[in-house]
């Protein structure tokens, strides 16, 4: 009964989680980070699958045929299930920061990896935060000539034009108020 410390259990997310869980090896995946450093970062693979998910596909998400194509890239349960859990806990420095996807290059389709939370419940406003980096300046971890990195967060662009779909938006809802219970 005497108290000596918090234990800490968790799974370490680094460059073997998707091989330790799904068996998958760098060669056969597409991954992606964002970091505040450099913006979108391509761990392995090509960006291409996940460049047209974002840009080509999910402008027209409302279109009940292009939102068919975009459940073939991306595992929309699951990527429902993320963002409500995490716009539930508001951490300040998402979406510029702590996001990692990934999909297997034959057919996969892209999910996140909930983690890093340090920063959760920070804010009250967690959709205005949100919405507020779809656009952002990375800080630049080797300072070039070029200074600063602006770039898009294609999350924040990929929600956004879901939510132009009434299934999308609904199935949102649902599982958000489910995370809100």
């Amino acid at each position: 009964g005497e108290y000596i410390g918090v234990l800490t259990v968790r799974e370490p997310n680094n460059k073997h989680y998707v091989y330790s869980n799904y068996g998958w090896d760098d060669d056969e995946i597409d991954q992606f980070e964002m970091s505040p450093d450099s913006g979108y970062v391509q761990k392995c693979g090509t960006p291409d699958a996940f460049l047209h998910l974002v840009d080509d596909l999910s402008p027209n998400a409302a279109d009940a045929n292009t939102y068919a194509e975009i459940q073939e890239l991306l595992d929309i349960d699951e990527y429902v299930n993320y963002m409500a859990i995490e716009f539930f806990l508001g951490s300040t420095d998402w979406p510029r920061n702590n996001v990692k996807g990934f999909r297997h290059r034959n057919g996969g389709k892209f999910r996140l990896v909930l983690y890093d939370l340090d920063g959760a419940f920070e804010t009250s406003d967690p959709f205005r935060s949100f919405f507020d980096k779809e656009w952002w300046e990375f800080d630049q971890l080797y300072p070039t000539s070029l200074g600063r990195i602006y770039d898009q967060i294609r999350l924040v662009t990929l929600f956004k034009n879901l939510l132009a779909n009434d299934t999308f938006r609904k199935k949102f809802i649902d599982a958000y108020c489910i995370v809100l219970g």
